[in-house]
């Protein structure tokens, strides 16, 4: 629904894997062509490769896709610039005081009909929380931190942000990820 507004405006934090963030771009531009996709990452490189893979499609409109390198504890941005706010296994490498000021800004950059979606990990099973421990254990050897996160502390960050959340897990066909779930945050609205 929030792709059908006339000129959706989207931001995408973190770019992830270049073939990822083509295709979310194509996806939101195939359900709204006239959508603006803003793409930030606090890295240049990954910026810098995902621009490249957009480049080279000649069905993406390109003037509808912005990609800047920034610091999404502190963006650019004019409050409630944005319909939607996309992420994705993103809040892993941010310390809770810092999810507190990305909840925030995420708060502040928000329309007032807008929505923040994304998918989180949240270790349940014994399997699931030794492959997040052998997952962590491969990222520190490269010299990246993650965080653990629970949904309760993410349902409490987002409200002391000012913004209601929902949460579902995320399904491959018929098959439920117990250990993988979306959420999806709003701000509440006045005749709630």
């Amino acid at each position: 629904d929030y792709l059908s507004n006339t000129h959706p405006k989207v931001l995408l934090c973190g770019t992830a894997a270049a073939e990822t963030t083509l295709t979310f771009i194509r996806h939101v531009l195939k359900i709204n062509k006239l959508a603006e996709i803003n793409i930030i990452d606090i890295h240049e490189y990954p910026i810098k490769v995902s621009k490249s893979k957009v480049l080279q499609d000649s069905s993406i409109d390109t003037e509808r896709v912005v990609f800047l390198q920034a610091n999404a504890l502190a963006l650019p941005f004019k409050t409630g610039s944005f319909d939607i706010i996309e992420t994705d296994l993103f809040l892993l490498f941010f310390p809770t005081e810092d999810k507190a000021l990305l909840f925030r800004e995420w708060s502040r950059l928000l329309s007032p009909k807008g929505v923040i979606t994304t998918r989180e990990f949240f270790p349940k099973s014994i399997f699931s929380r030794i492959s997040c421990s052998i997952k962590n254990k491969m990222l520190k050897a490269k010299g990246i931190t993650t965080f653990r996160t629970s949904r309760s502390e993410l349902e409490s960050l987002a409200q002391d942000a000012g913004l209601e959340t929902k949460f579902a897990p995320v399904k491959i066909g018929f098959v439920k990820i117990a250990a993988l779930s979306h959420m999806v945050a709003w701000k509440p609205s006045d005749n709630s």
